[in-house]
């Protein structure tokens, strides 16, 4: 059977070493900013096999934080998912933007958002709403690993852009950013850590 773009996206992507270099950077950066002790649940946008929240999971070891991802295809991203992370994860099978949508209306919040290497394929035209969208779901704190910058390039359909993102959560304020020495990419990317202003 044909595997859809999303399988195909996933099989890409599951043995490149770099990204594994990249969930250790962000976990570093998370230990720097000691931010997991205050923090009940985890979820990562566009989550993919789940590398990130498992190396949450193993670095921290603390039983009593909920995990939660979504990304397109539920088949895509368990068929290289960790069996460790499967017994504690919930996934939800929707796109990020009707995701947040739902989870805001429902009032449901998670302490920690992540996104890493996701909001750069996002499509530019809802990019802004994705923003203030996230800024409604994250309860205490927003964690970025993305692209810095202002350029916006579409190969195959598929959209690579980067962003200036200090002004773009309503009621979060950038605490800390390193930037990436993981990535291979031209680009710069940036791990970037928001907290909610009343915290």
């Amino acid at each position: 059977m044909k595997k859809n773009k999303e399988e195909q996206y996933q099989d890409k992507i599951a043995h490149r070493e770099v990204l594994h270099q990249n969930s250790q950077e962000l976990i570093s950066f998370v230990d720097a900013n000691n931010i997991i002790s205050m923090v009940s649940s985890v979820h990562e946008i566009g989550c993919g096999s789940g590398r990130n929240l498992l190396y949450i999971k193993q670095k921290f070891n603390l039983k009593d934080i909920s995990y939660s991802g979504n990304d397109l295809s539920k088949a895509a991203c368990f068929n290289y998912m960790d069996d460790e992370l499967k017994k504690v994860l919930t996934f939800y099978e929707q796109d990020t933007f009707n995701f947040l949508k739902k989870e805001v209306y429902s009032k449901r919040k998670a302490d920690l958002l992540l996104s890493s290497d996701h909001l750069m394929h996002l499509g530019r035209d809802i990019i802004e709403e994705v923003y203030t969208l996230m800024s409604q779901f994250a309860g205490k704190y927003i964690l970025l690993r993305e692209p810095y910058g202002t350029s916006v390039r579409i190969t195959d359909g598929f959209v690579w852009a980067s962003d200036l993102f200090e002004e773009k959560f309503p009621g979060f304020t950038l605490v800390d950013y390193r930037i990436s020495k993981s990535s291979t990419q031209k680009k710069e990317f940036r791990l970037m850590l928001f907290k909610k202003n009343e915290l």
